[in-house]
């Protein structure tokens, strides 16, 4: 059984064993750095005084960044200016250590303990990173902390999460979370807690939410006949699919195609027809 989603014995993302996190975090950005880099990017900032128009070339080389060894000393300079404890600067050093192929999610972690009022946005990069990199237990781990630190998610926080999630009673509770935190109505999470359901093959809870859903989008459609056709329920699928039809739903290139694979799956005479219904629109 998967762990609950909510507990009481998290260790807070700014441990209390380190009383001077700025001198961490700022030794660890440092301990990358070279000597001719980093007065590379200070030259481009020394000359000024003023500290907005001095640390600003920071963010244009975090723009440029490629590597971690970069970033690194882009983060030393920016901690030396005081610029990191802006959110939106700290925040484009996690995005870039989280989502970024040469990036580094364990030194993202580390950078995030040190903001002092992280966002949500800086949380769901991190989740976002971890999902990208099919880390979906480490994902779970940090919304779980996210939540026992009084960091509340958005919208964009549980299509993450839905798409790390492969266990159902795991991902019914981040449902449950969902719903309780006012996002039930919003499409693009329905869309994908459909797929959550799905791909843990609980088609009758994909149904519900689809079903619940006010405004059902072509993506809403195409999903959900999409999982009847992976589970070799092709019956359904085409039903859907009529259902959608007589709804006045125009279907897309995807929806086109389950609907086919449905029907290649199945022996009825009718559902047969159907697909060649269906093949004769895509390439007519």
């Amino acid at each position: 059984m998967a762990t609950p989603l909510f507990f009481h014995h998290c260790r807070p993302p700014l441990s209390s064993e380190n009383p001077h996190p700025r001198n961490t975090i700022l030794t660890l950005a440092a301990a990358t750095t070279t000597t001719t880099s980093t007065t590379t990017i200070a030259a481009s900032t020394d000359n000024n005084t003023n500290n907005s128009i001095q640390t600003q070339p920071c963010l244009l080389l975090l723009e440029k960044c490629s590597t971690m060894s970069e970033l690194k000393q882009i983060h030393a300079q920016m901690l030396r200016t005081g610029l990191f404890f802006d959110d939106f600067s700290a925040a484009k050093i996690v995005s870039f250590c989280s989502l970024e192929d040469a990036g580094s999610l364990h030194y993202a972690r580390l950078v995030f303990t040190q903001i002092p009022n992280p966002t949500s946005f800086t949380c769901n990069s991190i989740i976002r990173g971890y999902t990208n990199k099919n880390l979906p237990k480490e994902a779970i781990l940090f919304y779980r902390e996210m939540i026992v630190q009084g960091l509340l998610p958005d919208r964009f926080t549980f299509p993450s999460l839905f798409k790390s999630c492969g266990d159902l009673w795991e991902g019914k509770q981040l449902h449950c979370h969902s719903t309780k935190l006012g996002f039930a109505p919003d499409s693009y999470i329905q869309n994908t807690l459909m797929n959550m359901y799905s791909n843990c093959g609980c088609l009758v809870s994909a149904q519900k939410v689809f079903d619940k859903m006010g405004n059902k989008s072509v993506v809403s459609w195409a999903t959900m006949i999409g999982a009847y056709a992976q589970w070799g329920q092709p019956s359904e699928a085409v039903e859907l699919f009529k259902r959608m039809e007589i709804e006045n739903v125009e279907p897309n290139e995807v929806t086109l195609i389950n609907v086919l694979t449905a029907c290649a799956a199945s022996r009825d005479l009718e559902t047969d027809e159907m697909g060649a219904q269906v093949h004769w629109r895509q390439w007519n």
